[in-house]
């Protein structure tokens, strides 16, 4: 099942346009840190669920940041209803990052998206849905979220279930082109059929 996922960088979508082209579902950016607020992120969930796209919201993990504060303002600025994807936390960060962090530091992030991860199950009774790159999920996320769904973004193939087990979603490209969307946008699979899909929303 196609996918997208789209903040303010995407422009003005016309979101029956991108409904025409097959599009499933969207993800769409609501906030980053503690202060930042993707500015077309109501319009674009609104509109998106006019035209009979499944949505839900994602957050940018800010690591200088408490992970229990990202998820506050999170939940303090989405819309989530029944239906709705569950909600995601976006942690990404590129191999020269990671190869210049003591142990210490990585066990201090894990710690801050476990807060982020509590407070959001907390609240909505459901584990949000963890976006990462391989490096990430090596570093932070491999047997420390046994609950948590994996959306990985792979340029290069698709994810196998021997090596990330909880795959759901597979981010294959940044640069897709879809009518509706003056910018270029990411693209993504879920990874089952349109039953098992509908069952995931439930």
């Amino acid at each position: 099942m196609l996918g997208i996922d789209v903040s303010h960088h995407n422009g003005d979508i016309n979101w029956e346009a991108v409904k025409v082209q097959g599009v499933t579902f969207a993800y769409i950016k609501a906030t980053e840190g503690t202060i930042l607020t993707d500015k077309h992120c109501s319009s674009n969930y609104h509109d998106a669920k006019e035209a009979g796209i499944k949505v839900g919201m994602y957050h940018f993990f800010r690591f200088r940041e408490g992970g229990k504060e990202q998820a506050q303002y999170f939940l303090d600025n989405i819309t989530y209803q029944k239906g709705d994807l569950p909600p995601v936390i976006d942690i990404e960060y590129s191999c020269n990052n990671i190869c210049n962090i003591s142990k210490q530091v990585v066990l201090d992030r894990i710690a801050r998206l476990k807060q982020f991860d509590s407070l959001v199950y907390c609240r909505l009774l459901i584990h949000p849905i963890i976006y990462t790159n391989k490096e990430c999920y090596e570093h932070l996320i491999r047997n420390h979220f046994p609950d948590n769904d994996l959306w990985l973004c792979n340029l290069s193939a698709e994810p196998s279930e021997e090596e990330y087990p909880n795959w759901v979603i597979w981010q294959h490209s940044h640069k897709g082109t879809v009518v509706g969307i003056p910018a270029k946008v990411d693209m993504d699979v879920f990874y089952a059929d349109k039953e098992e899909f509908n069952t995931w929303l439930e």
